[in-house]
C-alpha cells in the first residue's frame, strides 16, 4: 500500500480509489480540460523496423497522429480455434478527437491482418498536452 505519495498524473480511475491520499498532497493535480485519443494496434512481428517505420511515418506525415510509440511484444491468442504465440509490433498513437475517424480508416485500409486489433480510448489530458496534439493533427 502506498504511503499517500501518489502522483496526481496517475489515471483518473486510480485517483478515485486513492482520493484521501491525493487530498493530502501539497500541490494540486493539473487541470484536465481537454481530451486526447489513444489508439493501439499490432502489426506482424515479421515486419522489419523499416516497414513499421513507413507505416508510422505515413500517419504522422498525414497529420493523423501527433505521436507514435512502437515496441516489440510477444502475443498469445486464439485464431480460428488454434492457439498462436508469436512476436508482434505494438503501436500506440495519440490523436485528436476530430481526427479519430480518419485515423481508424487509414489503419484499417493499410493493415496487413485479416482482422486487425484496433482499439481506441478517449483520455482526459492536460490543456497543454491536448493543445500540442491538436496543433500537430489539425493545425
Amino acid at each position: 500500500m502506498h504511503s499517500g505519495r501518489l502522483r496526481p498524473s496517475i489515471v483518473p480511475s486510480i485517483l478515485i480509489s486513492f482520493k484521501p491520499q491525493i487530498d493530502a498532497l501539497s500541490h494540486s493535480p493539473p487541470t484536465m480540460a481537454e481530451e486526447v485519443v489513444v489508439v493501439t494496434t499490432t502489426l506482424p512481428g515479421g515486419m522489419s523496423e523499416e516497414e513499421v517505420g513507413v507505416f508510422v511515418e505515413q500517419l504522422v506525415n498525414g497529420r493523423l497522429v501527433a505521436c507514435a510509440h512502437r515496441s516489440r511484444i510477444h502475443s498469445t491468442y486464439l485464431w480460428k480455434g488454434e492457439k498462436c504465440a508469436e512476436e508482434e509490433w505494438k503501436l500506440e498513437f495519440k490523436t485528436s478527437v476530430s481526427r479519430l475517424g480518419e485515423l481508424l480508416s487509414a489503419i484499417s485500409e493499410s493493415h496487413p491482418y485479416e482482422e486487425p486489433q484496433i482499439l481506441h480510448r478517449i483520455h482526459q489530458a492536460s490543456e497543454g498536452y491536448t493543445g500540442w496534439v491538436v496543433e500537430n493533427t489539425e493545425g
